[in-house]
């Protein structure tokens, strides 16, 4: 209330947190975040409790680190980029547990959302030119699955703070 400091890390210019569950094994929300210039390219995890417990450089550029529900479970992923070398999908403990096909895809841009409405998000990939969208193979899935809440769609933005609160729901 007083405006003290808790915390302070020096971890560069941080662009486009991401607060989700990524690993169960620790309490609360972790938060995942990108360096954008300097020291341009690390992510580093927070906890809870705002401590770093992994810090990686996947490559030396920034993007957008987006929370992902692939699996339908607790433990969500985030996307790094949909590059075929050096993008790719991470989890909780910065492990690269999806990569992408080298089948031709745009990987400007990429953005996550449940378009088949199982629970699970698929990844959207797009450049000027062409919109791509992946998915699991057997989606749909039935029964119960994690459904995060995140940000409303309308004020979605390339320099947002993604919150992934959690939930669940059966899938129809």
């Amino acid at each position: 209330m007083k405006g003290n400091i808790l915390k302070h890390h020096y971890a560069g210019h941080v662009q486009n947190p991401a607060v989700a569950n990524f690993r169960d094994d620790l309490d609360g929300l972790e938060t995942v975040t990108i360096n954008f210039w300097k020291n341009q390219g690390i992510i580093h995890y927070y906890d809870a409790d705002g401590n770093i417990y992994y810090s990686f450089e996947p490559n030396q550029y920034g993007s957008m680190c987006l929370p992902l529900n692939w699996t339908g479970r607790s433990e969500e992923f985030f996307i790094h980029n949909a590059n075929v070398n050096e993008g790719g999908i991470f989890d909780g403990w910065g492990r690269k547990v999806v990569e992408f096909p080298d089948d031709g895809h745009p990987d400007m841009c990429n953005a996550v959302m449940d378009i088949t409405g199982d629970c699970r998000d698929e990844v959207v990939v797009w450049d000027p030119n062409e919109i791509w969208i992946y998915t699991q193979d057997d989606n749909p899935l039935q029964g119960k699955l994690y459904k995060p809440q995140r940000n409303p769609l309308y004020n979605y933005s390339n320099y947002q703070a993604t919150v992934s609160l959690p939930g669940w729901s059966e899938a129809n």
